[in-house]
């Protein structure tokens, strides 16, 4: 039987405490995401940890060091420290209870995670919180055994301190990972606006909107303006896939088109309404040096989709073909990928269904390089046809580096609907 004194209240309040600080950086300082995410293969991480990946490796020992202060305290709090020492007691099986606790704690953390798409829901989570709640439990046992019998209480209350600290740096050192930006945000749902009018005082949009894999929440729709910032609001219908937003603006600015998902960050769409014009492009005033080459007609009648200042990368969306302009050097070991996103996953090549996106690359020299078909001036010039088998939502592109395995640069974009 648990029996409750002044000192295990105590610990019961800081047990209380630290429960607190886990679901701050767990989940109450994060951003929610669209994306719903889960793996129940056990021990996946650990195996990546073993091949290498040692920021995986890190995050496996802060997720066990999080709960060993918890394991601990629960203890403290559920065994009355001055009374039970080891088993004498005859409590033999009192760990169970910190460990249910701690398990419960973990599960439900990773639960709501999922639901509100604070980071990845995964068994090895699991396993790892509960593996640092029976390290508290061991931990205090020896505590009781060598602080107790050697008359070491001013220790013992160190430790408590000392525990308390580690485990409020442990929870800051394993906070952020899960934060979201908007970039990420765009490949999980689909939007258009399908129908736009201006009376001089209001626009008025009708459009489409479907998050992927998931329910869509309820959301707003509302404008930004390019130049200032300023955000115009108004009201916003949903039924079904479609909505109808009503939002009072001047209408003599580019304004970016966002949407504010409940409980989630607001997101730009990557639309923007010009006067009285939907464009899908990259809100960016630039434009390369193609004067006098055949790539003028691909600048002056496409649209700019991204724009990398560091590599000179201009994307440009021309009818129904992406064209790629690249004015820096291109090292032999560096490809340019772009990922294509869909609401039709089940349209994908085969291979492809089970990631939900279509994976495409091309080297320089291919047929996709038109650098000697055509006079490109400084530029090396890329084109791949937009796949007309599948609804194309958002795309993500750049250089990639396959050796380091990694972007050396990438933008997420839409396509403009044609």
């Amino acid at each position: 039987m648990i029996k409750f004194t002044g000192k295990s209240k105590i610990y019961i309040l800081l047990s209380f405490v630290y429960l607190l600080i886990i679901l701050y950086i767990t989940l109450f300082s994060r951003h929610g995401s669209l994306l719903q995410t889960c793996r129940v293969d056990l021990f996946w991480s650990y195996l990546l940890w073993l091949e290498g990946n040692s920021d995986l490796g890190k995050e496996i020992i802060l997720n066990i060091a999080l709960f060993v202060p918890y394991g601990y305290f629960l203890s403290q709090a559920l065994v009355a420290p001055d009374e039970l020492v080891g088993d004498e007691a005859g409590n033999k099986n009192f760990w169970l209870l910190p460990l249910g606790i701690g398990l419960i704690t973990s599960i439900s953390i990773e639960a709501a995670q999922y639901y509100y798409g604070l980071g990845l829901c995964e068994t090895d989570d699991l396993f790892n919180n509960l593996l640092g709640t029976f390290l508290g439990v061991c931990l205090y046992k020896g505590s009781q055994v060598v602080f107790t019998r050697g008359g070491l209480w001013s220790c013992k209350n160190a430790l408590d301190i000392l525990l308390m600290l580690a485990g409020i740096a442990g929870c800051l050192m394993s906070s952020g990972p899960a934060k979201s930006s908007a970039h990420e945000e765009i490949m999980h749902y689909d939007f258009t606006v399908t129908k736009l009018n201006y009376d001089g005082k209001n626009y008025d949009m009708q459009g489409i909107c479907k998050v992927f894999g998931r329910d869509t929440p309820g959301y707003r729709v509302y404008l930004q303006s390019e130049e200032t910032g300023k955000k115009y609001k108004g009201n916003t219908s949903v039924s079904g896939d479609t909505f109808h937003a009503v939002v009072p603006a001047d209408g003599s600015e580019k304004y970016k088109v966002n949407i504010l998902f409940d409980r989630f960050i607001n997101l730009h769409t990557f639309t923007y309404i010009n006067k009285d014009r939907v464009e899908y492009v990259s809100g960016r005033v630039v434009t390369p040096e193609a004067a006098g080459t055949d790539l003028e007609e691909i600048v002056n009648g496409g649209i700019l989709k991204a724009y990398d200042p560091h590599y000179e990368v201009y994307v440009y969306q021309y009818r129904k073909r992406l064209y790629w302009l690249i004015g820096s050097p291109l090292d032999k070991s560096v490809s340019v990928v772009f990922l294509l996103f869909t609401n039709e996953p089940e349209r994908l090549p085969e291979e492809r269904i089970k990631f939900g996106f279509d994976n495409r690359w091309f080297m320089g020299g291919g047929k996709n390089e038109l650098t000697k078909t055509m006079r490109c001036g400084k530029y090396r010039v890329f084109v791949r046809k937009i796949p007309e088998e599948y609804n194309v939502t958002a795309v993500r592109t750049g250089l990639y580096k396959y050796k380091e395995k990694e972007f050396l640069w990438s933008s997420y974009f839409r396509v403009e609907k044609q």
